[in-house]
């Protein structure tokens, strides 16, 4: 394999550390506008990442629709100017006068936000109506994640409440089907179809449905089959191991990548990394990092600051050696650091701000 990840000018390199490649998630945003056919289609969600540059890229591709999942996102991309934001992400409490005052502050911005019950719908007109302001709302389906969403056989009596009142104005239909995982394109597909069949029966009840945004990073080339939907992927601006393992279809490019260091080595066998689950996501049950030159070890503990693995290639490493690998999840991931280095021809060259990390105002 190429080492095409490894960087010339290590000493700069303060570890655990998140290090992408500009280059490569240009190819990433590139490949997405050919799986969507045109960029207008694409609504990509800035969760993975949370940066400034990735989303200027995404603009200057003809990127003009956003999707985030935090009010610390909807407020970067505000200020980088974008000018067609959704918030994917139930507005309740204090949220709800923050993105209020946020349409105050950016009135040039078509901002909108989802809603999947009428307790939230009143919710929100009261502030709205104190404020004097006008909310864009999606409806989000649950097409059958049944994590946030409402069924479509209930959401008529959703749709017409919309309708009723002035302080609100109606955007489309929001329908993530995160919950399907199947790796062979055409049993994923399959079950992307089925699980849409319910939707699609309440879309051809209305008049005019509105833009209807469908399916995450799992699902976007399924739903890329069908002209009149609107896509959201988000990892893969970045890609990581977990992906690239069970999708083989769709070909993204690792564009971040962790560097860790030795610090310890406890027997022949065991070594110790900085990459703690401070640092890297540590949700997942099997590996959550694939090593590039340390394949089949075994991870021995993974506690906060620490990673202990078990190699028969500890010999060949040494304390303080840069051992490079993908995360299996690259978002999680990715909002432990405040702070990414970035390179470009096998060397560090710059230092991102990872500005949406932030939850508290």
């Amino acid at each position: 394999m190429s080492s095409w990840y490894k960087v010339n000018n290590e000493d700069h390199l303060m570890t655990p550390a998140m290090i992408l490649f500009p280059s490569r998630i240009e190819n990433n945003i590139k490949k997405m506008i050919q799986i969507a056919g045109d960029a207008d289609r694409l609504r990509p969600h800035i969760k993975t990442h949370k940066l400034p540059a990735i989303i200027d890229m995404q603009l200057k591709h003809g990127v003009n629709k956003f999707k985030c999942a935090t009010l610390a996102e909807m407020d970067l991309l505000a200020r980088m100017g974008v000018s067609d934001i959704l918030l994917a992400y139930p507005i309740v409490g204090a949220s709800i006068k923050k993105f209020i005052m946020m349409q105050e502050e950016f009135p040039e911005i078509n901002f909108s936000t989802l809603i999947d019950n009428l307790d939230s719908l009143q919710n929100i007109e009261s502030i709205a109506v104190a404020h004097n302001q006008k909310v864009d709302l999606f409806i989000d389906i649950n097409n059958g994640m049944n994590r946030t969403g409402i069924r479509s056989e209930y959401a008529t009596s959703l749709y017409d409440k919309i309708q009723e009142k002035t302080c609100f104005n109606y955007r489309g239909l929001h329908i993530y089907d995160g919950h399907i995982h199947d790796s062979d394109f055409e049993i994923r597909k399959n079950h992307c179809d089925e699980a849409f069949k319910e939707a699609q029966e309440f879309i051809d009840e209305l008049e005019d449905a509105g833009e209807l945004i469908c399916g995450g990073s799992v699902s976007f080339p399924v739903h890329a089959l069908y002209k009149e939907r609107n896509l959201s992927p988000g990892t893969c601006m970045l890609w990581d191991h977990k992906y690239k393992t069970l999708y083989p279809d769709m070909d993204f490019d690792y564009a971040a990548v962790m560097g860790t260091r030795i610090i310890s080595k406890t027997t022949d066998s065991l070594m110790t990394l900085d990459a703690g689950h401070k640092a890297l996501a540590s949700e997942m049950s099997n590996a959550r990092i694939h090593l590039f030159e340390i394949e089949n070890f075994e991870r021995k503990g993974h506690s906060e600051e620490h990673l202990v693995i078990e190699s028969h290639k500890s010999a060949a490493y040494k304390v303080g050696d840069v051992i490079y690998g993908v995360p299996r999840h690259i978002c999680p991931t990715m909002a432990l650091h405040e702070y990414v280095y970035v390179a470009e021809e096998g060397a560090i060259v710059d230092k991102w701000h990872v500005a949406a990390r932030s939850r508290m105002y």
